[in-house]
């Protein structure tokens, strides 16, 4: 039972509920704009070209885009995907995801959270670059910074060589790792170096 409405109408007024169709596969036709003073829903996947969110009120209100899960079921995955084609849902039903996907020649890029451990990861590629944990800040790959990198922590362990293009200013020693009695001592004007307490 298809329906399709054109031409010119004048107003058409119906009181109570209205049905159309009577089976999830009609196809109702409408050619112009539809307006509508309440809430617009549908039970199946909605198919736009454009979406315009417009406040134009001279409140301090602002339009909002919601994603919700009223059930707040783990299962259920809510994102937000910008792609070129056909979406792709790969990041698990326990996950939350913002994608940007433009083609299939580009990088994509997603912002991942996971239920299960609430990390939040950076994803490009599918691969997790820096990652946001309970304990910190996980970086996968390589830092390269412009400017400073200080941390206000006592301990820091770098794994692999360090190269340093400049100068390094350290405090009272320089010390062998896992060997405490072996370091390089620096006092004024002096360097003493000691091996097992000689």
């Amino acid at each position: 039972a298809n329906a399709k409405a054109a031409g010119t109408f004048s107003t058409l007024t119906n009181t109570g509920n209205t049905t159309f169709g009577n089976s999830s596969d009609d196809t109702h036709t409408f050619t112009g704009h539809i307006t509508a003073s309440g809430n617009i829903s549908a039970s199946g996947d909605l198919y736009v070209q454009d979406i315009f969110l417009r406040e134009n009120s001279s409140t301090d209100s602002a339009p909002t885009l919601q994603l919700r899960n009223d059930n707040n079921s783990v299962a259920a995955q809510m994102n937000i995907q910008f792609s070129s084609g056909s979406p792709v849902q790969s990041a698990g039903n326990d996950t939350a995801v913002i994608e940007y996907n433009p083609d299939n020649l580009a990088q994509s890029l997603s912002i991942t959270n996971y239920q299960a451990d609430g990390d939040i990861s950076l994803r490009t590629n599918n691969t997790t670059r820096p990652q946001a944990e309970s304990t910190g800040i996980n970086v996968i790959g390589q830092i390269t910074a412009s400017g400073n990198i200080s941390a206000s922590g006592t301990s820091h362990t770098f794994a692999g060589d360090t190269t340093f293009a400049n100068n390094i200013t350290m405090g009272n020693k320089l010390v062998h790792g896992g060997d405490t009695d072996t370091f390089m001592a620096f006092n004024d004007n002096l360097i003493t170096y000691d091996v097992g307490n000689t």
